[in-house]
């Protein structure tokens, strides 16, 4: 199966039946949680969406329960799904996981201003959240060079879980997260994002985080 395909498989379900006007007042209404945590952060939960159309300006989502990698080998992938559901309660890369960074204001607002062809967008999760993250990881997969493990190699689990005890994840202080720039796994079942290309300052300022 090529990478193309794999994503495919990924792509949450998507309403795109939305205006941003409507979406801002969904927002306030039903991300409460969500919206809390991204003022007292000062920072917005920020992701790249591959798969945005071109006239997308405001969507609503639904995770996966069934996510599967892009890159990382799948017994590998299973095997980390495994321990984060010994040590949090989830299986934190697979199951209804939304995985965003944490971005100032003034990096939202220079993105707007680049006008990049690559879709970037702010995303809201919806309802009350779990979420894990690391203040040592920027982006398990990479730091952790899971594509590349040996996996043949009967070490490779030692190795990986040792890793993993190693790092540092935690369930709490989603303010430092955001402001992190790391690699946060939100478990929700959907969320509301707007793409950045497709709005304007005043409705920053409109969600109130400064």
């Amino acid at each position: 199966m090529s990478r193309l395909d794999n994503y495919m498989l990924n792509e949450d379900k998507r309403e795109t039946d939305y205006n941003i006007e409507d979406m801002v007042l969904n927002i306030k209404k039903k991300c409460k949680q969500s919206l809390g945590y991204m003022k007292k952060a000062k920072s917005f939960m920020w992701r790249y969406e591959q798969s945005v159309k071109e006239n997308d300006e405001a969507y609503k989502a639904y995770t996966r329960r069934d996510r599967r990698p892009l890159d990382t080998p799948e017994s590998v992938h299973s095997f980390i799904d495994g321990w984060f559901k010994r040590e949090f309660g989830w299986k934190a890369r697979s199951n209804n996981v939304l995985f965003i960074e944490g971005r100032p204001k003034r990096s939202i607002l220079n993105i707007m201003d680049r006008k990049s062809n690559i879709k970037q967008t702010i995303v809201f999760p919806i309802g009350n959240i779990e979420f894990l993250w690391s203040p040592r990881i920027k982006d398990l997969t990479n730091d952790m060079s899971l594509e590349d493990i040996w996996y043949g190699d009967d070490e490779w689990q030692d190795l990986l879980e040792g890793n993993l005890n190693n790092a540092g994840y935690e369930d709490t202080n989603m303010k430092n997260a955001l402001r992190s720039g790391n690699e946060i796994m939100i478990h929700c079942k959907s969320y509301y994002g707007m793409v950045l290309d497709r709005i304007d300052e005043d409705i920053l300022d409109e969600l109130g985080i400064a």
